[in-house]
């Protein structure tokens, strides 16, 4: 695509596979000039002021979601530290996995395929 061209779609949901993503791809074609209109959605248009502000909107949106994402995730590890849960990945030192490493090291080191 090169700058001045216009994207043009029946639908949105036959391009955008979430918010979030038609942000990012709207302002990629806002990065290079590109358009995007969408037919049957005629409130999608970038080249009208209207579809621009639109537009803004959604962004705005994505990002607010995005943003009560990530505190509600602070909140949940906090409440799970102050219940002292472990937290992250399980550490797993037991036996039966060393010595899966040992045997998976050993055929490494002896190149044996596993069977």
């Amino acid at each position: 695509m090169r700058k001045g061209d216009t994207v043009l779609t029946y639908k949105n949901d036959r391009v955008f596979r979430s918010l979030k993503n038609m942000v990012e791809l709207i302002n990629r074609f806002n990065e290079t000039g590109v358009h995007f209109k969408s037919l049957s959605e005629p409130e999608f248009d970038t080249t009208s002021a209207n579809g621009k502000f639109l537009l803004q909107i959604f962004a705005t949106v994505a990002e607010f979601e995005r943003n009560l994402i990530s505190e509600r995730t602070k909140v949940g590890f906090n409440n799970a530290r102050k219940r002292n849960e472990l937290l992250g990945r399980p550490t797993d030192s037991k036996q039966e996995t060393i010595e899966k490493y040992h045997f998976a090291k050993h055929l490494y080191e002896n190149q044996k395929p596993f069977n």
